[in-house]
């Protein structure tokens, strides 16, 4: 049944990391934003039972299991970290240039006139 599962899961990889290809433009930022959320539910609840039951992923228990289990969960949890840390420099990289548009707009409409600025001589 775990098989299943899991290549269910497998199956949703690529859709996902083509969603710009079929998703509309204007739904992706909500189609991506209910994605995050649901792994990070997922991760949750798997991190949940791991410390409910920790018991199952003893190396001496089980070598195999604690071998690959630990990393994967890591690295899932490392992707969502790299995830916060993309959205929030695009939040400070989110400048407002409407300043500077609108003077952009009056110098191509001839509203606006750049004097001339002498130039200085170098001094090489």
């Amino acid at each position: 049944m775990l098989v299943y599962l899991s290549r269910a899961l497998d199956c949703q990889l690529l859709p996902i990391q083509l969603a710009e290809d079929f998703v509309c433009p204007a739904d992706l930022p909500g189609f991506v934003e209910e994605i995050e959320k649901r792994t990070r539910a997922l991760l949750g609840f798997i991190n949940m039972h791991l410390e409910n039951h920790s018991i199952t992923l003893r190396p001496e228990d089980n070598p195999v299991v604690a071998q690959i289990v630990d990393p994967e969960l890591a690295d899932a949890r490392k992707n969502l970290d790299l995830l916060d840390k993309l959205r929030a420099m695009r939040r400070r990289a989110a400048i407002d240039f409407s300043a500077e548009a609108e003077e952009l707009r009056k110098l191509r409409s001839g509203e606006l006139k750049i004097a001339h600025v002498a130039k200085r001589p170098c001094n090489v």
